[in-house]
């Protein structure tokens, strides 16, 4: 028996109702990550102009748009319909196993979930998918030990290392979290969006290879600490501390990995559900 057999996303919305954000595919992207920095939010759904989804708008889609030199009119510029990625559809009757199954292939962690024309009703993200474990009890069976092979490196850089530069190493390396060894702290890519488009918005378009080459300790609000855990804790502890810490994420006390949820849903559940 599967973990979530017998879970539809349906049924999963009914324990997590997971919350839809929608912007036109004609407006800029900035306005999407005004979105991202003013909202609860990780993802927003791209419409076409009969209210179709067609696309999905995460942190990496503003990220991708971040210059030194013209930043400000990229972002400004660049439509959704250019930056936005390829949306994974899902219905309320899809089997949940099927769709995290497609997630994980997919590589990026966010099923839009539509009725049967095709409109969005909701977005149901990795960290929803979280907090769903542990509502229904699934969470309980995740006996896995985070030092079991379950966890994924953790890239670490000094407090020093520039604003610009850590958004080139998350898209080259495909990473949401760095580590700030020293400090201790998590920068995340939702952290830099926050602080680019809400307490430096005027700066970025006036001064922005100021802003940029900053070093990541001026981002001091936007930095999280994770919590830290040793050989021992079993993935449903992990998963408590998850969902209930800044960060969204637990390292292992030698600095070496980090859990996220997307290492929950993609290497410890998924793996226990086969």
């Amino acid at each position: 028996m599967g973990l979530l057999d017998g879970y539809t996303v349906e049924r999963t919305l009914a324990l997590c109702p997971a919350t839809l954000y929608h912007i036109t595919e004609g407006e800029p992207i900035i306005n999407a990550g005004m979105h991202l920095s003013a909202l609860d939010v990780e993802g927003i759904v791209s419409e076409d102009k009969k209210g179709t989804a067609n696309g999905i708008v995460l942190g990496y889609s503003v990220l991708r748009m971040v210059n030194r030199k013209n930043v400000w009119a990229t972002l400004y510029k660049t439509k959704i319909s250019e930056a936005k990625m390829q949306p994974l559809l899902a219905r309320p009757g899809d089997d949940l196993t099927l769709v995290i199954d497609r997630l994980r292939k997919k590589g990026w962690g966010y099923a839009v979930i539509v009725d049967p024309k095709k409109k969005p009703t909701n977005l149901l993200g990795l960290l929803d998918l979280a907090i769903f474990y542990v509502r229904s009890g699934v969470s309980h069976n995740l006996s896995a030990l985070v030092n079991d092979n379950a966890t994924a490196p953790l890239k670490t850089v000094s407090e020093d290392y520039s604003v610009f530069n850590a958004i080139k190493m998350m898209l080259e390396q495909h990473v949401r979290r760095l580590y700030l060894e020293r400090l201790k702290l998590i920068v995340s890519d939702r952290g830099i969006i926050k602080w680019l488009l809400s307490e430096k918005l005027e700066s970025l378009r006036d001064k922005p290879k100021e802003v940029l080459d900053a070093p990541l300790s001026k981002m001091s609000g936007h930095l999280h600490r994770p919590e830290f855990v040793d050989g021992r804790t079993t993935g449903a502890e992990a998963l408590d501390l998850i969902i209930s810490n800044e960060a969204h994420c637990v390292v292992t006390k030698d600095t070496r990995r980090i859990l996220t949820p997307w290492d929950i849903t993609t290497r410890l559940l998924y793996r226990q559900s086969r």
